[in-house]
């Protein structure tokens, strides 16, 4: 996937399927990640661990996995094997959410799209959603693209993947926008 709205890569997702497999050991944790991705119009599955995610995906077809490092039982890496090993998981990308010292080091041997330190930064966690499950707001599809270019400048943890500097026209953000109403809900919470 590009990420160039002219070669038909924004496809957006449909609101009636899984757009997000969120699996982390921690359930407040879980909870905030549904709540701001629901808020910005996601919808979303969560399993806290590796063994439970893979009996989601027999399920679900997600079009993005955010995924912990250490869980209890199956944990992150033993979760990407699995999830590499099997041809028709291998194709959804996965973020890594990690409170590891060096998140790049444990990223670097799970061949993840990106990797987020704990605690999370929402604005990052929405961008990084949006670029491989975009919304069909172009507000915040134009906002994103722009932030993208700012954040691959900024913070070389978190790539956004093929198609980085593709810089469009800046959009502001309105509270009516997804990205605004997330954010919002996040800072009810």
């Amino acid at each position: 996937m590009t990420g160039k709205a002219s070669d038909g890569a924004w496809l957006a997702c449909a609101q009636s399927e899984i757009s997000v497999l969120a699996i982390d050991d921690d359930e407040n944790f879980l909870a905030v990640i549904q709540t701001a991705l629901e808020s910005a119009g996601y919808s979303i599955a969560t399993a806290p661990d590796g063994a439970s995610a893979l009996r989601e995906l027999a399920r679900i077809h997600p079009k993005l996995i955010l995924l912990d490092l250490n869980m209890p039982g199956m944990d992150g890496p033993s979760f990407r094997d699995r999830q590499l090993g099997d041809e028709s998981l291998a194709h959804i990308p996965t973020i890594l959410m990690t409170a590891a010292v060096k998140p790049e080091t444990a990223a670097g041997p799970l061949f993840v799209r990106a990797c987020l330190p704990k605690p999370i930064d929402f604005e990052k966690l929405l961008l990084l959603v949006h670029h491989y499950c975009p919304i069909n707001d172009p507000g915040f599809a134009g906002q994103t693209r722009s932030a993208e270019n700012e954040l691959n400048e900024r913070d070389p943890l978190t790539p956004m993947g093929p198609g980085n500097g593709e810089s469009e026209s800046k959009t502001t953000a309105t509270t009516k926008s997804p990205r605004a109403r997330a954010l919002r809900s996040l800072s009810r919470a």
